[in-house]
């Protein structure tokens, strides 16, 4: 009885030991739904301004990010009235990300360059946007609701 219980105490330690160093040795995969994130930022934050996607050309002038370092992007842009914009960004590897981040940084201070002389009433929407990351994904969104924005950001997995 007794060499019984040593051994279901042994292999219920052995098994939660496993269990536990399993968790910890496999990063989670997270999957993000970019048509369904830039769906609802654009119904729900950008009531303000009509938004445009561009294409990759485009994409690459204004952000400085190539095209080969992504395996989906979404980037829209205001009729210029507005700063407002969405950029969601997933990277074919993590490698990528530090490049997009830097090319989200410097499009808002091109924004912000801009906005300064003709648009003052916009500055304070780029200086606030946040830049999201998780994993291999990207994201900014520059809007008036910040807090909207990022209750959104949140509930899709950044």
């Amino acid at each position: 009885m007794k060499l019984r219980k040593k051994i279901m105490t042994a292999a219920c330690v052995t098994f939660l030991l496993a269990g536990v160093s399993g968790c910890g040795s496999e990063e989670e995969t997270v999957v993000i739904d970019i048509d369904g994130l830039v769906t609802e930022l654009t119904e729900t934050v950008m009531t303000d301004d009509i938004l445009t996607e561009i294409d990759g050309d485009y994409m690459s002038e204004l952000y400085g990010i190539s095209e080969d370092l992504l395996a989906d992007y979404h980037v829209l842009l205001s009729s210029g009235a507005t700063a407002n914009e969405i950029a969601v960004f997933e990277c074919n590897e993590t490698t990528g990300v530090e490049a997009v981040q830097s090319g989200i940084e410097t499009r808002i201070q091109d924004q912000i360059d801009s906005y300064s002389s003709y648009g003052p009433q916009e500055v304070p929407k780029l200086e606030s946007a946040e830049i999201y990351v998780q994993g291999t994904y990207v994201a900014v969104c520059v809007s008036s609701d910040n807090a909207k924005t990022d209750e959104i950001m949140k509930d899709s997995g950044f």
